[in-house]
């Protein structure tokens, strides 16, 4: 009886590890996922400046043509 009461003991400590460990883990993938978004929404702000910067170039290549 006393060993299948250990028995019960070890298994519910060990059944909140890994509860704990899913938890962290849990929170890892979502910070991840959050600084993955992040930098996509970084990476397209720098596409949008970039391409606004080339529209303009353009824009000045063309009024440079039409001056010539």
């Amino acid at each position: 009886m006393t060993s299948l009461f250990a028995q019960e003991i070890h298994l519910y400590k060990r059944h909140e590890e890994i509860v704990s460990q899913r938890l962290m883990l849990l929170q890892q993938m979502e910070n991840k996922f959050m600084d993955e978004n992040k930098e996509k929404a970084s990476q397209m702000q720098a596409a949008e400046t970039a391409c606004k910067r080339n529209l303009g170039l353009l824009m000045d290549i063309e009024a440079s043509e039409k001056s010539l």
